[in-house]
């Protein structure tokens, strides 16, 4: 087997080659993209203060397929938490919302069970499993087909209980049919703590619970408690501490929503902390009423 080699020091096997990417940036990183300005390293760098997310991502180019891909961080002192996810490159509505003449492959979700969102490049369809509708709570192994690019996702976290200082650990890539790769990894923790934003951040959050009981589906609008107690909290973790409230209040005569289902939603909300801020509210449309008629209807909604 060949190996690539520069300074004496290992750089790739030729059987597949890594890369460090910006974690954000405005290029798309998908299947069949072709390297440009990546880096090929061995050595990864974070810097972080305590309480603080930091990401950053790794990208395999495979000369061959690789099966059973497996990616460990090993070494590193239990108070840096790390994530592991692959980027999911799936279709998403085109140039307008609901758009699905021109739909796009993104690079944006992120994924620990690679297998429970399958993508028909064919068809331009996103195929979700429908049993066990769960993503993992690690990463569990994935394949790499030939002359195709995976990206991951590795998001750090310096617990409050830091020492500040330098922690050294390794990231491991092994696959079943070829070497295994490492790379050094280094993560700096800062002397400062990040203070609370000036600004509330928010997002057009459009989760809503539903009255009856359903099995959990992917989409931006019905969520079982379960699913939005967890984005809500991802939200929180990352920054956003104000999403929206779709949830309307106006009892549906078929029963399928109303206010007792906007407490619930208020009550997950104080549970995970997204308190004290100004309750940004699309429950309810006001329309453009012009007539004294359709504004003394919209004054009974209110």
């Amino acid at each position: 087997m060949q190996i690539l080699i520069a300074e004496g020091v290992i750089l790739a096997n030729i059987d597949y080659i890594i890369y460090t990417v910006p974690p954000i940036s405005n290029e798309k990183i998908l299947p069949n993209s072709k390297p440009t300005k990546w880096e090929l390293t061995k050595r990864v760098s974070i810097f972080i203060s305590l309480g603080e997310y930091e990401p950053t991502s790794l990208v395999i180019f495979a000369k061959k397929t690789l099966k059973d891909v497996k990616v460990k961080v090993v070494d590193l002192r239990p108070e840096i938490k790390v994530d592991i996810r692959i980027v999911k490159c799936w279709y998403q509505a085109g140039r307008t919302i609901n758009d699905v003449k021109h739909k796009m492959l993104v690079p944006e979700l992120l994924l620990h069970d690679d297998g429970l969102v399958r993508v028909d490049y064919a068809r331009k369809q996103n195929l979700v499993r429908r049993e066990n509708l769960q993503d993992a709570k690690e990463l569990l192994p994935f394949f790499v087909p030939k002359g195709k690019l995976r990206q991951l996702w590795l998001t750090f976290f310096a617990s409050e209980v830091c020492l500040l200082g330098n922690y050294k650990g390794k990231v491991v890539i092994t696959a079943q049919n070829t070497l295994p790769q490492e790379i050094e990894l280094e993560v700096k923790v800062l002397p400062i703590k990040l203070l609370p934003p000036l600004l509330d951040y928010a997002i057009y959050y459009r989760g809503k619970l539903k009255e009856v009981s359903y099995s959990p589906e992917i989409g931006s609008e019905w969520k079982t408690k379960k699913q939005m107690e967890a984005e809500l909290e991802d939200m929180k973790s990352h920054g956003i501490d104000n999403p929206t409230v779709y949830q309307p209040f106006v009892q549906r005569e078929n029963g399928s929503y109303g206010l007792h289902l906007l407490r619930e939603v208020i009550e997950i909300r104080k549970k995970i902390g997204i308190t004290g801020k100004p309750l940004l509210y699309l429950g309810l449309g006001t329309g453009a009423p012009q007539q004294s008629e359709e504004l003394e209807v919209l004054k009974k909604k209110s």
